[in-house]
């Protein structure tokens, strides 16, 4: 999804940052009762950044990443992991810079290719193009996963410089190649929106949530596009469902409560 309207640009998620049940009280107590000596092991080290992302704390996992990448500087799962860290911590210059240079070390990284090229087009950087062309040459079994990355990237560039047929065009090319990734079809369903064809979007973003129905921002647009042609109480029952889904989605908090405002 775009940078700017949703949280869904943690595309990959690398093992070392796998979720955990744990919350603060947990990283207090883990912080109290081991030790330096154990805290050596990697193991441990892995729990604690896992830990600290998981209460929010995305500095303290930076400063954990950065003291391991010192040691370990060729790692570039653990600077993969600190361009993500940055991303969380909203520093997208750092994180493009950090992604960067995991790539120098090792330019066969398909992940971080991707994610790049979604930071350059979010940041309207053409460059965003030239990663985009290497997902879609990509073979090997994941080649149309790959080939649908690429052609959204593409299609989220020319979204953001204001090209939109252009980005639909890609958009459709991203799920021709892989029909199962959602976030063109969503991305696709924004920019009919966008151009006023609520009708249309309607009907793309019903296919995104008959395939996965947890998908928040599908929802979201479904509301919105109802809320476009006077269709309140569908457009009500949409953001209730996209809440249902994300309790802090603002932005379906704010509209929700316009609404019910003005049936009063």
């Amino acid at each position: 999804m775009r940078l700017i309207q949703s949280g869904h640009f943690y595309f990959f998620i690398l093992p070392l940052f796998a979720l955990m049940c744990c919350n603060s009280q947990a990283s207090k107590e883990l912080n109290s009762t081991k030790t330096e000596e154990h805290l050596d092991s990697s193991s441990l080290k892995k729990e604690q950044l896992n830990l600290q992302l998981d209460v929010g704390n995305t500095k303290n996992a930076i400063k954990l990443l950065e003291t391991e990448i010192d040691n370990n500087p060729s790692d570039t799962r653990l600077l993969n992991n600190l361009g993500i860290a940055y991303l969380k911590n909203l520093d997208t210059s750092k994180a493009i810079a950090i992604f960067q240079e995991s790539l120098g070390k090792d330019s066969s990284q398909p992940d971080a290719t991707y994610q790049l090229g979604f930071l350059f087009a979010a940041v309207k950087s053409d460059k965003a193009l030239d990663f985009a062309k290497v997902l879609i040459k990509q073979k090997g079994i994941n080649k149309e996963q790959l080939k649908a990355q690429g052609h959204y990237i593409k299609g989220l560039y020319f979204v953001n410089i204001g090209k939109p047929l252009i980005a639909m065009q890609a958009f459709d090319e991203a799920i021709i190649s892989n029909y199962t990734f959602l976030d063109p079809y969503i991305e696709k369903a924004i920019v009919l929106y966008e151009i006023n064809k609520y009708d249309e979007s309607l009907k793309i973003l019903s296919k995104v949530v008959a395939i996965d129905r947890s998908q928040s921002d599908a929802y979201f647009w479904m509301a919105k596009s109802y809320e476009k042609l006077g269709n309140i109480e569908d457009a009500k029952y949409f953001y209730q469902q996209t809440l249902d889904l994300v309790p802090d989605f603002e932005s379906a908090k704010t509209a929700l409560s316009s609404l019910n405002k003005k049936k009063k």
